[in-house]
């Protein structure tokens, strides 16, 4: 672990040579994206044959699309003031990542049946779905806090 190097790039464009990688993480990144599909592509490119991708992601904003998913966001805020925890939303500029999120194309999706599907389409020849990971992960005040948005994991195999 003492050779660790970090590179600054687009996930949507890697500079890395074909197969370089065994395993790629990636936790809250995929509905960033402009264009994730593009992503999933060079993910695919740069893993070896046998390699994984371990995607962790969220329906992060859907509720700027979905009037039920704004009710239950709302909810979520609420709750967080009656059990007295930290909201923790409360240090973040809703109103600039919502806007953010409008653009997003994911933003819009119910995912992650969008992300299996598209890793098949892009060549992954294994892909499995879990869903609810923060009923295993998170404290009771994350539940709260992110009730609205359950993490998910897409793993690819190629």
């Amino acid at each position: 672990m003492e050779n660790i190097l970090f590179y600054r790039m687009d996930a949507q464009q890697l500079d890395f040579e074909e197969n370089s990688f065994d395993l790629i993480v990636t936790r809250n990144l995929t509905w960033n994206l402009e264009n994730p599909e593009q992503a999933y592509l060079q993910w695919h490119r740069v893993l070896s044959p046998g390699g994984r991708l371990l995607n962790f992601d969220a329906n992060w904003y859907l509720h700027v699309h979905d009037a039920e998913k704004r009710r239950e966001y709302e909810l979520g805020r609420i709750n967080t003031h009656k059990n007295n925890y930290d909201d923790h939303y409360n240090n973040t500029d809703i109103e600039a990542m919502e806007a953010i999120a409008r653009k997003l194309p994911l933003s819009r999706i119910n995912r992650p049946e969008w992300d299996a599907s598209v890793l098949l389409s892009v060549g992954f020849k294994k892909v499995l779905v879990e869903t609810a990971l923060g009923e295993k992960v998170w404290d009771e005040e994350e539940k709260v806090n992110y009730g609205s948005t359950p993490m998910f994991m897409v793993m690819g195999e190629k």
